[in-house]
């Protein structure tokens, strides 16, 4: 329907970040020599995925975005089992991941998974939750330690609201303004 329901469809921020970060000490001293969604997503980074997943969802349905969840995005695009989407468990989803098996960890912190999914991904979403009036506070965790373990101030470097032509904005004019291009 427009800019922003591709953009709140990013799935990649939701699922990359979590693991990345959860997962750092590993990355580092592995050179990221482990299967990134057989191994890094556990059912502990799974809830952190969920909790990320449901404030994207949050911020999308208070902008009167359409949305579904990472995990029916997951099963659409053919990534995981029948068994795993139904039980509702994003680490099982990505355990029975047949085209995902062999997929290995970047090989450092220094990847797209860091600067794309937080600058481009979470901070946006989390841009637009503060615009909306929705509480990112997992987000904005997510964001605040990758900025700390990568030595960049993604809020600063990432996409902001200024940055996307949106400050000032009022949350009722945004939908007509990323559909038709002007209020």
């Amino acid at each position: 329907s427009s800019v922003l329901e591709t953009s709140l469809a990013n799935i990649n921020a939701v699922l990359h970040t979590p693991a990345m970060l959860m997962n750092a000490g590993w990355i580092e001293d592995t050179g990221g020599d482990f299967l990134f969604y057989h191994q890094a997503i556990t059912p502990a980074v799974g809830r952190v995925i969920a909790e990320i997943d449901a404030e994207r969802l949050a911020v999308a349905a208070s902008l009167g975005v359409p949305g579904a969840s990472t995990l029916k995005f997951f099963h659409r695009a053919g990534l995981t089992t029948d068994a795993a989407a139904a039980s509702g468990d994003i680490s099982r989803a990505c355990r029975e991941s047949a085209p995902n098996a062999t997929i290995k960890s970047p090989p450092s912190l220094d990847h797209r998974y860091m600067h794309e999914d937080v600058g481009y991904g979470l901070v946006p979403f989390a841009a637009l939750g503060d615009l909306a009036g929705v509480a990112t506070p997992s987000m904005d965790s997510l964001v605040q330690l990758c900025s700390v373990l990568m030595g960049i101030d993604y809020v600063e470097e990432g996409l902001t609201l200024a940055k996307m032509g949106l400050a000032g904005i009022a949350p009722e004019d945004l939908a007509r303004f990323t559909g038709e291009g002007g209020c």
